[in-house]
């Protein structure tokens, strides 16, 4: 595969396409002025080492070669995080 070629779009989105697809080796292949981070193997979302997308929102998907494997949502992160603070915190009988 070529060398990823990073263009920038009018409304400040960033992307590497070589060879027209999708693709970059050491970060994202999209970077949205939101915030939001896709990184794509080959024309699909891949990431083998954490999320393949990062949304603005704090949303984090994770991908295997373009197949959803799972998705957190930081409400359902911090509510996780306050029930396994309660769970220590109660008193064992």
């Amino acid at each position: 595969m070529s060398t990823p070629k990073k263009t920038t779009r009018p409304d400040g989105t960033q992307e590497w396409r070589p060879a027209g697809i999708r693709h970059r080796l050491r970060g994202p292949a999209i970077v949205r002025p939101d915030g939001t981070r896709a990184w794509y193997s080959n024309g699909l979302l891949h990431r083998a080492d954490g999320p393949a997308a990062e949304y603005g929102n704090g949303t984090r998907a994770w991908y295997v070669d373009g197949k959803l494997q799972r998705v957190e949502r930081p409400q359902l992160r911090e509510r996780t995080r306050r029930l396994a603070g309660l769970a220590r915190a109660a008193p064992s009988r």
